[in-house]
């Protein structure tokens, strides 16, 4: 016998003993509507002109459903759709019985918009390596060429100083620094010495230099300032210095050893 969706008019054969003298509910393979079938409505529909559409839809295979596992009946010839019973709870997840079908429009601006983000990704993979190799060239640049940086910004000498590149603009390093102390006609003298060496190619003026006391807390508590025996050193040259301060205060940890430079005249003002 046939019975004959309601809904898309999808026809399929069916054993009526499966639907039983009450009928039972059943739902389409194609459209996934359900109705409830009886014996008598397949009847009808089997007693139905050859010409009608319904019947005229059993052989047409236009909606088969391949794949579908039938429960209430055998499909009518190849082709046919296969008709699944529907239980009384609610439908499978997978058939997603509320869900319109997506429109042409929707789909398509879907694809293009998947498009896109693909494109997207791939220019961004592309212009990571570039940026990768920029980054890496402005460190090294950074790096190789500090001292004309801190010559242009001199703030950033404390930078390059914190993390273990500090930045001599001068040329000068100051080596074996040493602090004694002696007496002279009862009187304590605190001596300071060292060398100052010139570790450029070029010809470097020596500034004047200065001498810091400083207390356990490292705040500094007298200074003052020495002239070196010569204005100029050449490429390689050491200049050996030495300076005494007679009646240092008390207290003192450490002394530090500097160039004067402008911001001591800004200081003493």
């Amino acid at each position: 016998m046939l019975i004959v969706c309601p809904n898309c008019a999808t026809s399929y054969r069916v054993d009526l003993d499966k639907l039983g003298p009450q009928g039972r509910p059943v739902r389409c393979a194609r459209c996934q509507g359900t109705w409830f079938a009886q014996a008598s409505s397949a009847a009808a529909a089997a007693a139905a002109p050859a010409g009608s559409p319904r019947s005229g839809m059993e052989g047409n295979g236009e909606a088969a459903a391949p794949g579908a596992q039938a429960e209430a009946g055998q499909p009518s010839a190849a082709g046919d759709a296969i008709l699944e019973p529907s239980a009384s709870g609610p439908a499978p997840a997978e058939a997603a019985p509320g869900r319109a079908p997506e429109d042409i429009e929707t789909a398509a601006a879907r694809r293009a918009r998947l498009s896109r983000e693909a494109r997207t990704g791939r220019r961004h993979r592309a212009l990571l390596p570039i940026a990768i190799f920029v980054l890496v060239a402005i460190l090294a640049g950074l790096v190789g060429w500090r001292a004309e940086v801190v010559r242009i910004a001199p703030q950033t000498a404390q930078l390059y100083g914190l993390i273990g590149l500090p930045v001599n603009l001068r040329g000068l390093v100051f080596e074996d620094v040493k602090v004694a102390e002696e007496m002279q006609d009862g009187v304590p003298l605190l001596v300071v010495q060292g060398r100052i060496v010139n570790a450029t190619q070029r010809t470097v003026e020596v500034p004047r230099l200065r001498f810091a006391l400083r207390d356990p807390a490292g705040v500094e508590v007298y200074a003052w300032t020495a002239v070196p025996d010569r204005p100029v050193l050449n490429p390689a040259e050491a200049l050996p210095f030495r300076s005494r301060l007679a009646s240092p205060p008390a207290n003192v940890k450490d002394v530090l050893v500097r160039f004067f430079h402008r911001r001591d005249l800004v200081a003493a003002r």
